[in-house]
């Protein structure tokens, strides 16, 4: 079965792992800012914040030597309040990733999955904007009203002459 991630589809996955964290969100794709090669991410630009990854790959499964099988997976991850700094050549960031997996299907059939010729095939980074609440939205602009109007009560006194 494809595990892989797909953004069209398996998006919902993200705003589950995100929601539990963030009542009011928004997310910017910031795909296009990281590369990977050798188990290792490389970003091209710094960023600071709240993230989620995904990993998506795959390995042969060869649990049956005869008949080798590719796998798929995708693993998922919120990072909180985080800076990421732009690839350097001696400090990429680098992604160990050790999978042990039983695998029962509906039959009973175990199958033991390894991680020969472990990939990761695609990454998608979605940097989290944590939206202010309605309720949050209403004192500010309360609080600004307040101001303005003892600002002008202010101004109309001293044009007036009357101090206070």
């Amino acid at each position: 079965m494809d595990h892989a991630y797909d953004a069209g589809n398996d998006f919902s996955i993200v705003e589950g792992l995100v929601n539990g964290r963030f009542a009011n969100w928004t997310s910017t794709d910031k795909s296009a800012t990281v590369d990977h090669f050798n188990g290792k991410l490389f970003f091209n630009t710094e960023l600071h914040g709240n993230f989620a990854f995904v990993l998506s790959g795959g390995w042969m499964d060869n649990s049956t030597p005869s008949a080798p099988k590719p796998s798929f997976w995708s693993a998922y991850y919120v990072l909180e309040d985080v800076g990421i700094l732009p690839q350097t050549t001696n400090h990429p960031l680098g992604i160990r990733l050790n999978l042990d997996i039983v695998d029962v299907d509906s039959s009973g059939n175990t199958t033991y999955l390894n991680t020969n010729y472990l990939s990761i095939d695609r990454v998608s980074v979605y940097q989290i904007s944590a939206v202010p609440e309605p309720q949050s939205l209403a004192l500010v602009g309360l609080g600004l009203a307040g101001l303005l109007l003892a600002g002008h009560g202010v101004r109309r006194r001293r044009a007036s002459g009357s101090v206070l």
